[in-house]
């Protein structure tokens, strides 16, 4: 990916740009984002809210695990 961002931290911490790109773009929606989405959707008690959260968490948690 030629990301800028994705680049420039990889060039600061000194990692490869796929490590930063697995975090930046599945780590962190799957596992902040979606349990947010989903709270919110529980507090309110909308399903359709908990229903985009586990689609936005299973598939951000399969790119980030799969090789």
């Amino acid at each position: 990916m030629k990301d800028g961002l994705v680049v420039w931290i990889s060039q600061f911490l000194k990692v490869r740009a796929r490590v930063i790109e697995k975090f930046l773009y599945n780590f962190i929606p799957a596992f902040i984002f979606a349990p947010l989405i989903f709270y919110y959707g529980y507090i309110h008690s909308e399903i359709v809210l908990q229903l985009i959260a586990l689609v936005v968490f299973l598939v951000d948690f399969y790119h980030f695990v799969r090789k």
